[in-house]
């Protein structure tokens, strides 16, 4: 709208210019004509300082650059000013009428100098009509009139440079408003495209700022609305996944059953347990258990009993458990007690507290009553132990040798007890028999 506005503008600056020309060229004919008959008295009569003086009022117009009056032969009766004339009698000048000649930056114009003469008849003709007047004319010279056309080209020169610099203004306004203008609505677009590519990356707390322009910001609010559903339905969906998870991990490390943590995950404990014995000198036990009794219950009663009673026996222990203590189901009526910073005789203590508890116990099936004991085997666990393979090992032995005993008591192993030796090697020939019956090696 700018570029159209200056170029209409500069139309009307080139039509008033056209008009200042067309004026000019008036102005020069009108004094063209006035000049010649003025000058015919002074050419007629031969008086030329009539005609210097005619001259020199006519030189002070504005944009007369000369004036002269010539004779019939061409000759300059009287010249003011700087004008350049051709010789009028050997141009071809028409006689009766205003001649024009246009240069680049002046014009020039001659008029002929003409004296008319009449003739009157006074003899009377038949029927004593008097005889009709005659005239003739006859050329006497030419007035030349230069006439400068320099302010017209002024003004047209100083017209296309002040056109020039509103169209330069024109341009720049048009150009910061369209940069203005584009910027509000580029800024916006480019924001909001960001925002979806920062989304579409994951990133769904991103929102974008509202600008309150109508469309564009129907469309803000419609992709922040969808970041903030689609971040609430990822929230949902983490939240089933962290409990899915939660569950698998619990699982994997716990006994389904009683709750208890699992053989893996106390295998796994009394690894790290081991390690801190062996790193920082400490001393802990390990106390492997085992129901008395159980298979007469599970076998009288079914399995749903011995479920039941494993439960049962599992709440009752967890509720004698120090801070740092693990309890385990290691598989069937068989539990495993970690003790961390814990001496042999002090474990001693809270594993007769778990005794005499299941031997208080008494389990209730249907309009029965049993009575439960537990033994229990214990080991220290200290910079001198083995693996922790060998320390169940070792564990199981010694549970082993307190039911050999007489049940519901806790024995303490000992490498150098014959026992537990007689035990451990039993045990070892019992695993090279199934092996060797396993590859059908007994022939």
């Amino acid at each position: 709208m700018a570029i159209i506005g200056v170029l209409l503008l500069f139309q009307l600056i080139v039509g008033k210019i056209d008009d200042l020309d067309e004026s000019l060229r008036t102005r020069a004919a009108a004094i063209a004509r006035q000049l010649a008959p003025a000058a015919e008295y002074g050419v007629a009569s031969g008086n030329i300082e009539v005609l210097q003086t005619l001259l020199e009022k006519v030189a002070i117009e504005a944009d007369v650059r000369g004036v002269a009056v010539f004779a019939d032969n061409g000759q300059v009766l009287s010249q003011v000013g700087l004008g350049a004339w051709a010789e009028p009698a050997q141009g071809g000048l028409p006689t009766d009428r205003l001649h024009q000649i246009e240069y680049q930056d002046r014009l020039v114009y001659y008029a002929p100098i003409t004296r008319t003469e009449v003739v009157v008849d006074d003899f009377s003709l038949v029927d004593e009509r008097a005889a009709q007047p005659g005239s003739q004319t006859r050329l006497l010279g030419w007035v030349g009139l230069d006439v400068s056309r320099n302010a017209t080209i002024k003004s047209q020169r100083d017209a296309i440079l002040r056109s020039l610099a509103i169209l330069l203004a024109g341009l720049g306004v048009s150009l910061y408003l369209a940069w203005r203008i584009g910027r509000q609505i580029t800024r916006p677009i480019l924001a909001l495209t960001h925002t979806v590519s920062r989304i579409g990356e994951g990133h769904l707390d991103e929102r974008v700022a509202q600008t309150g322009q109508a469309e564009l910001g129907s469309l803000q609010r419609g992709v922040n609305h969808m970041a903030a559903h689609l971040q609430s339905m990822q929230d949902q969906m983490q939240e089933k996944i962290d409990q899915a998870t939660a569950r698998l991990v619990y699982q994997a490390s716990h006994d389904a059953l009683t709750g208890l943590i699992n053989r893996r995950e106390f295998e796994q404990r009394l690894e790290r347990t081991l390690l801190s014995a062996l790193q920082q000198d400490r001393e802990h036990a390990l106390c492997y258990m085992d129901l008395d009794q159980f298979k007469v219950i599970n076998d009288s009663c079914g399995h749903a009993a011995g479920d039941e009673l494993l439960r049962q026996l599992a709440l009752l222990l967890k509720g004698n458990l120090r801070e740092r203590d693990t309890l385990a189901r290691l598989g069937g009526d068989e539990f495993a007690l970690l003790l961390e910073n814990c001496s042999i005789p002090d474990a001693l203590a809270v594993a007769d507290t778990f005794r005499a508890e299941v031997q208080r116990f008494r389990f209730k099936w249907g309009d029965r009553i049993f009575n439960v004991g537990m033994s229990a085997g214990m080991v220290a666990i200290n910079r001198d132990s083995g693996t922790a393979a060998s320390l169940l090992s070792a564990a199981d032995a010694a549970c082993y040798v307190a039911k050999d005993r007489g049940r519901n008591q806790i024995h303490v192993y000992e490498s150098s007890n014959h026992d537990l030796v007689r035990h451990r090697g039993e045990m070892q020939w019992v695993t090279r028999i199934q092996r060797a019956l396993e590859e059908d090696r007994l022939r």
